[in-house]
Formats: C-alpha cells, structure tokens, sequence
C-alpha cells in the first residue's frame, strides 16, 4: 500500500502528540519521585516576593503542562503567599496553564480528530453540540471531579469548542476548588506559625476553623450539584431498534 504524502504527515502529527504525552508523564513521574514540591520551595525561600512570585507561576505553568498534580501547589501557594496573593497568583497560573495546554492540544491535535469524525456522523453531532454550548460542560467538569484537571485542559483542546468561552467558564468554575487548597495552605501555615511563635485566641482559632469548614462544604457541595447537572446534561442513549421490529412495520 502506497502511503501518500499527506497520510505521512498525518500519522507523524498523532505519533509526535503521542511522544510529548508519553515524556510528558515520564517527566512528570520522575519529578514526582524526587521530590519536586521540597525542591521548588527551597529555591524560593531564597528570594524576594516579587521573583519569587513570577518563578512560582512559571513553575506553576510547567506543571501542570506536564501532568502533574496542581493541588499540591495551590496548597504550596497559600502558605508561601498568604491567602489574598495566594489565591491571586494560583489563579493566574491555572488559567494560564490551561489556555496554554488547550492551544497545544488544539494546534497539535484538533486536525486529526476532525479528520476522524468525518465519517462518523454520530461523533461529529456531539463534537458540533460542544462546539455550540459547550462552555456549560466545562463549567460543570471544572467543578466536578469527575475528569483530572490536567487532562481536561488538553481535551477541551481536541474538541470542537471555541478557546474564550472555554476560558471564561474555567476561569469561574476553578475558582472555588482553588481557593479551598489556598485556604488549606494558608491554614496550615497560620497554624505552624500559632504554634511556633504566636499564641492564638480560642476566638481566633474558632472564626478561623469557621472559614476553613465553610470553604470545604461550600466546594463540596457545589461539586454534588455539578455532579447532577452533569447526569441531565447528557441525555441516555436510546437503544437501536432491533430487526424484528423493522420487518413487521411492512
């Protein structure tokens, strides 16, 4: 079988994406083995907040563009920063994370998809639907943890839905699960530094434990209603007629 020109650089395309992906997690796999997290906090224990902030979201960046947990560094960020520039930067970092995988994706693999639902109709009606209304989905997956949110921001990439609307909703819908592992952060910090060199008031401790316990159930329960939203926002496959039926309409 002859391979034309275009098949050639069609499967070089998908094999390229299939490479990046897979030193992507071997990377990130290893980064995660060595210790990573402690490595990045030493070095910027050792500079001065404005660096230190602009390292922490390129780190912040890279991360999450090669799979690794976000979680661990929204944490790192709210006892490095505070909760006010903690939440700040965290946000400005997975935005920009995600806008960055989802033009990666999009580039590098929304050619090969179209070229894969031209022939399946039924694909193609749900990649269209994406296309039309799909920044409800991905409000609904960002706050529901139904898909990591690394690979949500490559597949939104992959699909037919257009880059600002699926940046608008994942700049609103991040936004509670971000600040609760700030919070956690900043409250794990405050709790040290209590424990350390301060004393703290049983109020103090009281209105704080209030916030923290309000954050968790306020993110819990909006995942619970994603969580719903979602199961009627994708309808039931209705089951394929079977040939008996077919014949006895005659």
């Amino acid at each position: 079988m002859r391979i034309t020109r275009t098949v050639f650089r069609r499967y070089l395309r998908v094999a390229l994406v299939g490479l990046l992906i897979l030193l992507a997690l071997l990377l990130g796999r290893w980064l995660e083995q060595n210790g990573w997290l402690l490595a990045a906090y030493r070095g910027l224990e050792n500079l001065d907040r404005p660096a230190a902030a602009v390292l922490f979201v390129v780190f912040y960046i890279l991360a999450v563009l090669l799979l690794l947990p976000a979680w661990p560094l929204a944490v790192a960020g709210g006892a490095w920063f505070g909760l006010g520039w903690g939440f700040v930067l965290c946000t400005i970092a997975a935005n920009l994370s995600a806008s960055l995988a989802f033009l990666l994706a999009r580039g590098l693999g929304r050619g090969s998809v179209e070229r894969f639902l031209k022939h399946r109709p039924a694909w193609q009606h749900w990649d269209s639907a994406l296309g039309r209304s799909g920044w409800r989905l991905v409000a609904l997956l960002r706050l529901s943890p139904a898909i990591p949110f690394n690979l949500q921001n490559y597949l939104y990439g992959l699909t037919a839905i257009r880059f600002w609307p699926c940046a608008a909703a994942s700049f609103l819908a991040m936004m509670p699960g971000t600040f609760l592992y700030v919070y956690l952060g900043y409250w794990g910090r405050w709790t040290w530094a209590g424990a350390t060199t301060e004393q703290r008031s049983l109020g103090e401790w009281f209105l704080f434990g209030l916030g923290l316990a309000a954050t968790v159930l306020v993110t819990i329960y909006l995942g619970r209603l994603a969580r719903q939203a979602l199961q009627q926002h994708i309808p039931p496959q209705s089951p394929a007629p079977s040939p008996s039926a077919g014949s006895s309409s005659g």
